[in-house]
This record gives structure tokens, C-alpha cells and sequence, in this order.
């Protein structure tokens, strides 16, 4: 839940005009860092602050489900939206391109928000001590250091958030609101004292207490609320610091009250945040008819009982941090039983509500799994169909192993967050562990769902179809299911047809679900999705087009932020294959934004799409970039059964650059047959990455080995009627029949390779293989190139040549790889290419492959202008 409200201002509230007055001093700093313990007053000083200001400013109350980064994205975005007059999307020409693709992706989407703020505004994120998430706090350290000018952050915390805040404090870009600062002082004690009942002390008794309570304004308050209470003296024990006094005053505080207050306030204390309907609920509970919740609130108010409003309305209120945390401690030790009996009456009330979040951290604190695991069975569809996945990951590893292991419900949850993170093993044991279960449930629901994640195993695993459809279908003769059950299972459905080959039945089907909804509706944004994937896998790009661009305008204006990664994946995917420079780069690095939110497989497809796209147009910065920011992704949630893929890309780079020779021996390890869902819509494939090295670099006998290889993958797709490689495989085919001198048959696959890319309208594969081996294009009469395929790679050509030039007073001779130096070496011995292929162990085509390569990063077209070039280099 999004806590966008700023602490309400009540007429009792102690004006503060020392704050008011560095706040206002320094409202040009980007960043205010307001710094205490509990009980400072801090958010209510800002609070009070924010009254006269005329700047706009939007105000997140933090929890500890923004420890999750999807939710602090997705959160962080909504409230910055109400700061934004207009959508303004960066494009080359807005002049923060390069701005954009040199920061963590996780960054883009909110630098793009807080671009689009045109006004002076304020951002206040309070109770940030609460982060303690790395990537949380790495991420507002990447926002940090490219912070707009006109747009103020607050941060209110109860110790010093571990941000990178050194470069700030350097230039005096953030002002320190502490202990110091925030402490009354006499004069505001008379302020205090005036709103305290009318309390009056003493001189001495005044400057005891203020010396006492260092102007804890917290501590004052209690202090002042027992003498209240009781008509008595100050409870001033005098110890070494207040901070060992305070179990003191709140006991001596609550021994004072009615029984049945002391009571529900101590109830009321297990919450983070209340309202009368959920106290009459607990006073009904309770058997209190002595009050209700309007009584109960309003003698808080009247003993100044540390209750603060939450909203506006004065709906919702809580107690002091401190207090609250006093009283809910004291609680759970002297009376264990009874806090546990509260804790579910009041998780329960929660959930009924439909505060779901509140109500599982209230069951787990109370050690009641049974009702957090049921709140998990009801309410994990509607949350999946959200695609927030996450959040009931965080969920079941609230719970005991035993106990979620022990529930075939919980069990068909975890298998939606295996598909989603590509675990194979598990997501493999656990099936059989259900199947095992399945004979003492008849529940149809439950028996639907297993056949549906049966049938999504079988397609991305087995690469079974007829299987996965038997599944599927069952499922779906079994239980309809939710919303969320039954989108996904029409697209399986339909995924499972293109393979058998039905794809325009498969496609038809689609459409007519699609028909049924509004455009604005979320299943006909998932039928639309659905469409453009099954396309794509069938190679159908240009007929995509006009569905992918729709699909983008539709998912963009959506609240489900997964549809919005997934339209932009698959624009990005398109124009990708298409070489369309403008929108591959923007739609990519826009999809790779969604970190944590979409399915890891795309997230990865998405940067090895960008980083490719980058590394053919010479941005070797930004490719490192994005590869490192990465790796240190992947290394912090240790998701290393992705490290082959960031290999690969790493691979596939190195060949683009001629220096992939020394990574044959990656190349030759495990070949093995990989299941269909490395190949489906897969920019990098890594089995295809070693195939294009060995390929390129291999010997003749293991030239042979991979042309078989790459025959019986393109058979395996065919089968599967997989159509998004055909281009690829091609001219593989093609470089495998120049590796072993066979001209005519290089020429038919190329012949072959061209047809294709002139039917589905894709360019880069052709363009990819001429970067790297020029001669491939010497096997096909150019005229047979569609006008769009010839001004792709015209341009591609034109582009990379002046790339080159703007970058050749910059290059030195350390750029050639070793295998490069020795063959100009050699070449300024007098040897022919046939002679260095012979000495080198390597083939004549993989010299001339070296030579592109040199000539490109010297910027020559000739042997005689190289060897002119290097001396050149030597001697200067």
C-alpha cells in the first residue's frame, strides 16, 4: 500500500520556526538529511515546513515491503507521477541519451520520471531506516549522482542510511537536520507546556526537565503526561540518560490509566496503524462495552497519549514509534498468549479489509502460519495476475519449510515463482512432489492448476506440445480457474499449437478472446502480448509491426507494470532483427528498466539484445557498462544459473571484435541440446554464440562437428515450427560450407539466408556476419537485397566507418589482440595469407577474418597502408 500522505498538522503542534528557518535557507540543496532517534519530532517538523511551501512535493511513508526493489520502483514511479505535468520520453535528439544508457537500468524509468518534472518540487521519503536492502540503496545512490537540479530530496531517518553521500557532502550538497537541531528549547517548552492541559512548572523544575531530557521532545511529553495523570511531581530519576528511563515512564504512564484503556492501549500497540472501526473490533473482542472506538480515540487525544493522524481525513492514526514499540515489547513478554490471540484478531481484521501486507506481518508475528498460509491460497492469483510474483516469494519464506513443503497450495505457488526465475530442478522436483500429493485431493481447482504447470513444463522443458496441449486442455475442461489462470493458459495453449504447426488456428484463437475485452483491459493486453510472441517464435516480423507498435501504446499507458516490460521487450526484440537503431536502443534499455519485475529469461534476452545492438554500432563503453552492472545484479541475488548467459554475451562481443579466438575452449565445452526455452524469441542463445566462434576460429574437424550441430538444431526448431532462427542458421550454414571450401554451396545458403531476410524483414543476422567475415557477402549477387535490407546495411557500414574515425586519434596499438599483432608481424615479414593460416594452425578464412578486424581498428583498406599505419604508430 502507498503511503502518500504527509503527517496531518493539528492546532496543538509546537511551532518550530528554527527548522522552517534552515529548511528555507537551503531549499536550493538537492538533498536534506533529517536525522534522529525516535521521538525528535522530525516528520512533523517537515511536516509543519511543508505548510507554507509553494513548491509541489509528494511525501512516501516507507514499510518494510520497500526492502522488496520491485516495490520500491513501482512505488517510487507512482508517486513521482503525481509530480509530472507531462510524458516526455527521451529520444536521441531530447540530448539525455547518453545521460540514460550510462546508469543501472533499475535507474532509467526513474530518471525518466524526475526528467519529466518540469516545476521546483520536493520528494520526502520518510523512515528510511527502514532500507535495508544493497540493491534499494544502490539504486539511490546510481539516482543520486544524476539528481535534477529542481527537484528537492528529503530523506527523514532514524540513523544514517548507508548511501554513497560523499560526492554530495563535497560540493555541501546536503544540509544535516540532527539531535541538535530538533531538541526544544526553552522557549518551545512553553509552547509544549501551554498545550499540555494547561501543566505549568516551576523555574527550576523547567530547566530540570529540559537538562534531564536533553529536549527529547518525546520524553518530555511522557514525562508531562504522567504529572498530568497523577497531579504529581516529574518522575525525573536522574539516571546517567533518559534513553534507560523510558520503560520507567511508560510503565509509571499506563499503571495510571483506567484498566480497560491501559488494556486496549496496549492492544492497540501491536499495530503499526489504527482506526475506530478496528478498535471497536478489538473492544468487541475483548467484551468492553464501556467505550467504543470514538471514546477510546478521543480520550488518547485528551491525554496527549502520543497518537499521531495519518491521513487528512483523520481516518488513521498511530502511536509514537517509540511508544508504540515500548508498550508492544512489554506486551509480548508479560503476557505471550495474549498478544498472540490480539495479533490474529487484529491480522485477521486487517485481511478482511483487504490490507493483505498488514495482515501477513501481523500472522507471522504472531507465529500463526496456518492463517498466513491461507492468506497465500486465497489471495495468490489475484496477486500473480498482477505479475508480482515477488511479493509472495518474500511470503512463503515467512514460513516455516516444513509447513509450506507440507501444502499442496503453497507447493502450486512456488512453481509460478520457478517458472518465473527458471529453475529447472526445482520446479521439476516439486511436480513430482504434487503428483505424489494429488491422490488425497479431489479438489478440481487444485488438480486444474498442477495440469496447467504440467502442460508450461512440457512446452519449456520436455519441448513435448502434444503432451504440454493434452495438459493444458485438461486443465482447462477441469476448472476454468481466475482470470490470472486462464489468460496464461490461452497463451500456452496457443504456444503449444504454433508448435504442432497450427499456428494461424493458434493466432485465430487469440483474436477472438482479445475481441471479447476493451483495449484498456488487462486480458486483451496479455491476448495482444500473446499474438506478438507467437509471431516472433514463428518468424513472422514484418506482419508483427503494426501489433507490436499497437501492443507498446496500449501496455505503456498500463498500471501492470510487467505488461509494460514485456510491450517494450518485444518492440525492442523486433526492431532489433530489424536493425532500427532508434527504437532497438530505447525499447531495450526501457524493458532492462524492469529488473526484478519480469520473468529473468526476458530480462536477460533484453540486455544481451541491447548489448549486442550497442557492440555492432562500436559503444563499447555503455556495453561494458550495462555487462558490469549486471554481473554485480547477479552476483548480489546470487542467481548464478545465469552466469552462462553473461558469458555469452561477453563471447558474442569478443567475436563482433575479432578477439573471440581465445575463447574456443569455452566454445568447445558441453554441447549439449538445450530445452526449447533458451531458443524461444532469444537474442543470445549461448549454444549459437559457440557455434559462431568455433565456426569462425575452429579447425576443420570441428567446423564439421558444428555444421552437424547447428543442422540438428535447425531440424529440432523446424519440429517445433520455430522460425525466429532461421536467418542465423542459415548463414551459419553458409560460413560452415566456406570454412570447407564448398563456393557453391556457400553461395546457395547465402542465396538462401538473403531470401529469408527479405520475407521476414529482419537485417541484423546478415549485418552481424559481415561486421565479423566480410566474405560472406562475395557469396550473393547485393542486387537481390530488398531497397530496405541495402539501406540497412549501407548504413550499418557508413555508421561503423565513421565511428572508427571519430575514435582513430585515440587508438593505439594495445587494441590489437595478440593473435592480430602476430599476424601483422607476419604480414610485414612478407607472408601470404595461405602461408599464416599454415603456421598459425588456423584456416585462410580466419586470416582474413583477422585482417577485417585490423583494418577496421586502424582505419586502412590495404596490407601497405596497415604495415604505413603501424610504423607510423611505433615511431611516434
Amino acid at each position: 500500500m502507498l503511503k502518500l500522505h504527509r503527517p496531518s498538522i493539528t492546532p496543538d503542534i509546537i511551532l518550530r520556526p528554527r527548522i522552517n528557518k534552515i529548511l528555507d535557507d537551503h531549499a536550493f540543496k538537492p538533498m536534506v538529511l533529517v536525522c534522529a532517534p525516535a521521538g525528535y519530532g522530525k516528520s512533523i517538523a517537515v511536516s509543519q515546513w511543508l505548510e507554507h511551501q509553494k513548491r509541489k512535493y509528494v511525501w512516501i511513508s516507507l514499510d518494510e515491503s520497500f526492502n522488496e526493489l520491485p516495490t520500491f520502483l513501482t512505488s517510487l514511479k507512482m508517486a513521482l507521477d503525481t509530480l509530472t505535468v507531462e510524458t516526455i520520453v527521451p529520444n536521441k535528439d531530447a540530448g539525455t541519451s547518453d545521460l540514460f544508457l550510462s546508469v543501472n537500468d533499475d535507474s532509467y524509468s526513474l530518471l525518466q520520471k524526475l526528467q519529466n518534472i518540469k516545476e521546483e518540487a520536493i520528494l520526502i521519503l520518510d523512515d528510511y531506516q527502514i532500507i535495508r536492502n544493497t540493491k534499494v540503496n544502490a539504486l539511490m545512490d546510481t539516482i543520486l549522482d544524476y539528481w535534477p537540479a529542481n527537484v528537492q530530496l528529503i530523506l527523514i531517518s532514524k540513523r544514517d542510511p548507508t548511501l554513497q553521500t560523499n560526492r554530495l557532502r563535497l560540493y555541501g550538497g546536503i544540509v544535516d537536520i540532527r539531535m541538535r537541531d530538533l531538541a526544544l528549547d526553552s522557549e518551545e517548552l512553553q509552547q509544549l507546556l501551554k498545550r499540555s492541559n494547561h501543566i505549568s512548572l516551576p523555574p527550576k523544575e523547567n530547566e530540570a526537565l529540559l537538562s534531564w531530557t536533553e529536549g527529547w521532545i518525546l520524553g518530555i511529553k511522557i514525562a508531562l503526561t504522567i504529572k498530568s495523570l497523577t497531579d504529581g511531581k516529574l518522575p525525573i530519576k536522574h539516571s546517567a540518560s533518559l534513553f534507560q528511563d523510558i520503560d520507567f515512564l511508560v510503565e509509571h504512564l499506563t499503571s495510571n490509566l483506567p484498566p480497560d484503556i491501559s488494556t486496549m492501549i496496549s492492544t492497540v500497540a501491536l499495530c503499526d496503524r489504527f482506526n475506530e472501526a478496528l478498535i471497536n473490533d478489538l473492544l468487541q473482542w475483548r467484551g468492553i462495552t464501556s467505550m467504543d472506538g470514538k471514546h477510546f480515540l478521543d480520550q488518547l487525544r485528551v491525554n496527549y497519549l502520543f497518537i499521531i493522524d495519518l491521513d487528512v481525513d483523520g481516518a488513521w492514526y498511530r502511536f509514537h514509534h517509540l511508544f508504540q514499540d515500548l508498550l508492544a515489547k512489554k506486551l509480548l513478554k508479560e503476557n505471550q498468549e495474549y498478544a498472540s490471540r490480539a495479533l490474529h484478531q487484529v491480522a485477521t481484521w486487517f485481511i478482511n479489509q483487504g490490507f493483505l501486507e498488514e495482515g501477513f506481518q501481523l500472522a507471522i508475528k504472531a507465529h500463526d502460519y496456518t492463517l498466513a498460509a491461507d492468506l497465500i491460497v486465497k489471495h495468490c492469483h489475484a496477486i500473480f495476475n498482477d505479475d508480482r510474483w515477488w511479493v509472495i516469494q518474500r511470503w512463503i519464506r515467512s514460513i516455516p519449510e516444513k509447513i509450506w513443503k507440507a501444502n499442496i497450495q503453497l507447493l502450486l505457488a512456488q512453481l509460478w515463482i520457478y517458472e518465473n526465475t527458471m529453475q529447472v530442478r526445482e520446479l521439476s522436483v516439486t511436480l513430482d512432489i504434487i503428483e505424489q500429493m494429488l491422490n488425497q485431493h479431489s479438489d478440481d481447482a487444485i488438480v486444474s492448476e498442477f495440469h496447467f504447470h504440467k502442460g508450461w513444463y512440457e512446452i519449456y522443458i520436455n519441448s513435448n506440445p502434444a503432451n504440454a496441449l493434452k495438459n493444458l486442455e485438461k486443465s482447462k475442461r477441469i476448472f476454468k480457474g481466475t482470470t490470472m489462470l486462464i489468460a496464461r493458459r490461452e497463451l500456452y495453449i496457443a504456444i503449444a499449437r504454433q508448435m504442432l504447426g497450427e499456428v494461424d488456428d493458434a493466432l485465430k484463437t487469440l483474436d477472438e478472446i482479445e475481441q471479447g475485452y476493451a483495449p484498456t483491459d488487462l486480458m486483451y493486453l496479455r491476448m495482444s502480448l500473446s499474438k506478438l510472441f507467437i509471431m516472433i517464435v514463428d518468424g513472422q516480423f514484418e506482419k508483427s509491426i503494426g501489433i507490436s507498435e499497437k501492443s507498446s501504446f496500449l501496455t505503456g499507458n498500463s498500471s501492470y507494470e510487467a505488461i509494460k516490460a514485456y510491450g517494450w521487450y518485444f518492440q525492442g526484440n523486433i526492431a532489433f532483427q530489424r536493425n532500427n537503431m532508434n527504437v532497438a536502443d530505447h525499447a531495450l534499455k526501457v524493458a532492462m528498466s524492469f529488473q526484478g519485475v519480469q520473468n529473468l529469461r526476458v530480462l536477460l534476452d533484453a540486455l544481451a539484445g541491447f548489448c549486442l545492438f550497442h557492440s555492432l554500432n562500436g559503444d563499447a563503453k555503455i556495453v561494458e557498462a550495462q555487462l558490469e552492472r549486471f554481473e554485480n545484479y547477479f552476483q548480489k541475488s546470487q542467481e548464478i544459473q545465469y552466469q552462462k548467459y553473461l558469458t555469452s554475451i561477453r563471447n558474442r562481443i569478443l567475436w563482433h571484435t575479432g578477439a573471440a579466438e581465445q575463447q574456443l575452449d569455452w566454445a568447445l565445452q558441453n554441447w549439449e541440446k538445450p530445452p526449447p526455452s533458451e531458443y524461444l524469441f532469444a537474442m543470445d542463445c549461448p549454444v549459437f554464440t559457440k557455434m559462431r566462434i568455433l565456426l569462425t576460429y575452429g579447425n576443420k574437424d570441428i567446423v564439421e562437428q558444428c555444421l552437424q550441430y547447428v543442422y540438428d538444431s535447425e531440424e529440432q526448431l523446424h519440429t517445433l515450427h520455430n522460425h525466429y532462427h532461421d536467418a542465423d542458421i542459415t548463414i551459419m550454414k553458409a560460413v560452415g560450407a566456406i570454412r570447407k571450401d564448398d563456393t557453391e554451396m556457400a553461395r546457395q545458403y547465402m542465396s538462401k539466408a538473403i531470401t529469408i531476410s527479405n520475407t521476414q524483414g529482419i537485417f541484423r543476422p546478415l549485418i552481424e556476419w559481415t561486421l565479423v567475415m566480410p566474405d560472406v557477402l562475395d557469396m550473393v549477387d547485393k542486387s537481390t537485397l530488398s531497397p530496405p535490407f541495402r539501406s540497412a546495411l549501407e548504413g550499418f557500414l557508413r555508421g561503423n566507418t565513421d565511428t572508427l574515425s571519430r575514435s582513430k586519434d585515440q587508438f593505439s596499438l594495445d587494441a590489437l589482440t595478440i593473435r592480430e599483432s602476430e599476424i601483422v608481424n607476419m604480414i610485414g615479414q612478407g607472408l601470404r595469407n595461405k602461408e599464416i593460416a599454415n603456421q598459425l594452425h588456423i584456416a585462410e578464412v580466419t586470416v582474413k577474418s583477422h585482417l577485417t578486424h585490423i583494418y577496421r581498428k586502424l582505419d586502412v583498406n590495404s596490407r601497405t597502408r596497415m604495415l604505413k599505419k603501424v610504423r607510423e604508430m611505433k615511431t611516434s
